[in-house]
């Protein structure tokens, strides 16, 4: 038999609170939590209203090009002489490719922290967290690895009938490993490092791009126009340091909303991450061509000949008008997958 809930004892007449009162809120949810329901969760403190959308956008992209700049510097001084830096010296690739993504750590920490103080939400909120619905992790990270080795290995047998390709052999370092440690263990460890390195590359440019950059853009815009101007921002950057061709600047475009794409269809940076970093290390390492005019430690020695806009000339595959009809269907398929107008709210503070 129940009882009856008790009245409330600082009341001097005894009577039971008027309904609507603190205390008879208190009885109610002791009474919900007697049976088996939740107590509704205490209402945050108000906290200041957020800064408009295009302030903590110049803030973030400011914090992130200094910290990036003054954090290759400090690294670089490490391997070179300041002196030298200051008079531009050529720099061992591989030395850039290792200050690049030791900053990986600072960079998502810096977002990290961006993410908490201006956002008011958790990472998972730009895309840092599993990809899909729970159990189509395996199948979004085969679905971005398998398409930056298939639209690249369809480019290498279209190009193997259209230009000369050859192959000269393995570069000492593959059959011998590096000069720092001879042998199978050696050649292992530079297979390693390469792809770690690529990967945690691929990180801080999805983190900062399909992460923070396009989710803050995601909450005005739709997925297509958030997409174009994260992939604006991008180029503004890149073309600022390299000459890059006509074709291989709209392929780069084509790899970024395609980028966005699978952020936007998977909800997670990191099948980005897994495409991007797939697609170095496949371009760079195993076909062993330029990747965006650079050249990588590669495991060949491969020559192209043929007309630039075939093979992309110095810039590589990349600036290869083969690539832009894969990459323009690959994108459109993509794209056929994705509602366009739907905005995303901002999180709640």
């Amino acid at each position: 038999m129940m009882g009856k809930l008790p009245v409330d004892s600082s009341s001097s007449d005894g009577e039971t609170p008027a309904a609507g009162s603190s205390a008879d809120k208190s009885l109610a949810e002791a009474a919900d939590h007697r049976r088996g329901e939740p107590s509704p969760s205490p209402r945050p403190p108000e906290e200041a209203p957020r800064l408009p959308l295009a302030m903590r956008l110049l803030l973030f992209y400011s914090f992130i090009l200094v910290l990036l700049n003054f954090g290759s510097a400090v690294l670089l001084s490490l391997f070179i002489p300041l002196e030298d830096l200051a008079t531009g010296i050529d720099i061992d690739y591989s030395v850039l490719l290792a200050v690049q993504a030791a900053m990986a750590i600072p960079v998502m920490l810096g977002v990290r922290a961006f993410v908490k103080r201006f956002e008011g939400a958790p990472l998972a909120y730009i895309g840092v967290r599993l990809p899909g619905e729970p159990g189509q992790v395996w199948r979004w990270a085969a679905l971005a690895a398998g398409g930056a080795v298939g639209a690249l290995g369809l480019w290498w047998l279209l190009a193997g009938f259209l230009l000369d390709l050859e192959v000269q052999g393995w570069l000492p370092d593959t059959v011998d490993g590096a000069s720092w440690w001879p042998g199978a263990a050696g050649r292992a460890l530079s297979v390693m490092t390469l792809a770690l390195a690529f990967l945690a590359i691929a990180t801080i440019e999805e983190w900062i791009y399909r992460g923070y950059i396009y989710s803050l853009l995601r909450q005005r815009f739709a997925w297509v126009h958030a997409a174009g101007i994260t992939t604006m921002l991008y180029l503004l950057l890149l073309a600022g340091g390299m000459s890059i061709p006509p074709a291989g600047l709209f392929n780069i475009l084509l790899l970024e909303l395609l980028l966005a794409g699978l952020r936007e269809a998977s909800g997670s940076v990191w099948t980005g991450v897994i495409f991007h970093a797939t697609w170095n290390v496949f371009l760079g390492g195993v076909i062993s061509l330029p990747v965006s005019g650079q050249s990588m430690p590669r495991f060949w020695q491969v020559t192209t000949d043929g007309h630039p806009l075939l093979s992309g000339g110095d810039f590589g595959p990349e600036g290869s008008v083969i690539l832009t009809v894969l990459l323009l269907a690959a994108l459109a398929f993509v794209a056929s997958r994705l509602r366009p107008a739907d905005t995303v709210p901002p999180p709640e503070v």
